[in-house]
């Protein structure tokens, strides 16, 4: 990582020299090289990027298998996320059943990593469903079950992904 971080720095530098040289003496060889500096810049920059991304995934996993050793153990009183914002003041079992809150249902069950995300378990804890669309769920819910790896993957990639995402501008 410092190596790559030194390759961008001296690149850059570089580049940047090289092209206030070759605009001072009007030399397409310093032009060429400055755009040949600033084309390795560049990919010092993606190399450093896909570095830094790989090394903090190791650490995604485990913070999500820490997440789901805590639900079984029934620990999970600490995740962060307690849907609180989207408790009704009315509502025929909300209170009733610890949907929103500390130690609820929601904080057991969310593992969204958007807003959006979020706000549909929300919807879907306060509103029963069709038989049809239960069954579906069910089905996807099987399907699933079965792929742990993929789960994983989706799961640090929605993480990584949650820093860059404006969720209101994917709708």
């Amino acid at each position: 990582e410092r190596t790559l971080s030194a390759l961008r720095g001296v690149t850059f530098l570089g580049a940047g020299a090289l092209g206030l040289f070759g605009g001072l003496r009007s030399s397409v060889p310093l032009g060429v090289a400055s755009a040949v500096s600033f084309t390795l810049f560049l990919a010092a920059v993606v190399a450093h990027a896909i570095l830094i991304t790989k090394k903090a995934e190791p650490d995604q996993r485990m913070a999500l298998t820490k997440r789901g050793l805590a639900r079984i153990a029934d620990t999970y009183s600490d995740f962060p996320e307690r849907g609180e914002r989207f408790a009704p003041e009315a509502h025929p079992y909300a209170k009733d059943l610890d949907v929103f809150g500390p130690r609820s249902l929601f904080q057991l069950l969310s593992t969204a990593q958007t807003t959006a995300g979020q706000a549909t378990l929300a919807a879907w804890l306060l509103s029963g469903a069709s038989a049809k669309v239960v069954r579906e769920r069910q089905t996807a819910v099987r399907e699933l079950a079965e792929r742990a790896d993929l789960r994983e993957d989706v799961a640090v990639l929605a993480h990584d992904a949650r820093a860059k995402l404006a969720p209101d501008l994917l709708f």
